[in-house]
């Protein structure tokens, strides 16, 4: 039982970790691969700056472009904080309490007021109008579509200003190029990232998580191989079995098996019970305490779903991590004791 029990503990520590990061490197490229191949932003001495939406125009006549528009959305500080994106479909409220918004935010519902504080600290009240289903929380759990209007006035944009120009390029190896083009057919310095660049950032940001959760995963997996260890040695008594059983004519292979199935046994089973309680938790329960912290969340819904295709390869991963160490661990001792002299084992006795 300590043994099933401290194999279950590491694997489902390891398991959970390197699923989450799997699935979310695996999400992300798919929904970097949607989104625009360039990201144009205008910077300045005090770094970012909005961009002027006439420059979409000259934005499109760069060669290899195949279309340019201008978006406006930005972050509002807060207990959530709020990704605010302006929808040039959603028409303009009239008067307080008329507008609409689309929110993916858990616990919203249709017909709810919400209120809105800008970045001046001015409040602007809407009425939620349609919740996006729960399963987009993997990339809208704190998204809040308005009208283009009220989230220029929220973020404190100037009129006939946007905060980025998202673009689209026929291929993507020419996306390099492109992006001088477009530096070059525009009066003031701009700050261009690629597709290509987009996923590096993502992947980066994931490594650094995974390698702090390895970390702290490390001293576990050290532990579990002196747990191995002692209870493949089997202490004296194990010892006086085993020179009784090579006096009876058991072979050094027979002995040495027997303490290997003690070891292995219900450590397969140990492992084989987290990697499923790991994939069940991740991609059924909404990603459990593992995604919450990898991806600094406070809660997630289990709505929250992530893509599963990369999961074979990271549960291979974790299971050859813990069962080849435990495999060592094992059989260091068990042929020590295998291979002693059966005199030298009754001693024990």
């Amino acid at each position: 039982m300590l043994l099933f029990l401290a194999v279950f503990s590491v694997t489902l520590l390891l398991g959970s970790g390197l699923l989450v990061l799997a699935a979310v490197e695996v999400t992300a490229d798919r929904i970097v691969e949607v989104g625009p191949s360039i990201v144009v932003s205008r910077v300045d001495a005090g770094g970012w700056a909005p961009i002027p939406i006439e420059v979409v125009s000259s934005v499109r006549k760069v060669r290899g472009v195949t279309g340019a528009r201008a978006r406006v959305w930005g972050i509002l500080p807060g207990v959530p904080r709020i990704t605010l994106v302006g929808d040039p479909a959603l028409p303009e409220p009239v008067e307080l309490m008329q507008g609409g918004i689309v929110t993916a935010i858990p616990g919203a519902r249709e017909g709810d007021p919400l209120e809105l504080t800008g970045l001046d600290g001015r409040s602007v009240a809407l009425t939620i109008v349609r919740v996006l289903p729960p399963e987009t929380a993997a990339v809208a759990r704190d998204v809040v579509f308005v009208p283009e209007g009220v989230a220029r006035q929220l973020l404190l944009l100037p009129a006939g200003h946007a905060t980025d120009v998202a673009v689209a390029t026929i291929r993507a190896e020419e996306d390099a190029a492109v992006t001088r083009e477009i530096a070059r057919s525009l009066g003031f310095p701009v700050r261009a990232l690629t597709r290509e660049q987009m996923r590096g950032a993502f992947r980066t940001q994931l490594g650094d998580r995974g390698g702090l959760w390895l970390l702290f995963a490390l001293p576990a997996v050290l532990g579990l191989i002196l747990v191995v260890g002692q209870i493949a040695s089997g202490g004296p008594n194990a010892r006086v079995e085993a020179g009784r059983l090579k006096l009876l004519g058991w072979t050094t292979w027979d002995v040495a098996r027997i303490h290997l199935y003690e070891a292995l046994v219900p450590s397969g089973l140990a492992v084989t019970t987290a990697l499923v309680t790991s994939y069940v938790g991740v991609f059924f329960a909404g990603g459990g305490p593992a995604a919450a912290a990898l991806l600094g969340f406070d809660r997630l819904s289990p709505a929250f779903t992530l893509a599963t295709s990369a999961a074979p390869l990271a549960l291979m991963e974790v299971a050859a991590s813990v069962l080849l160490p435990t495999l060592v661990a094992a059989l260091v001792p068990a042929a020590r004791v295998a291979t002693a002299d059966p005199s030298e084992l009754l001693e024990a006795s």
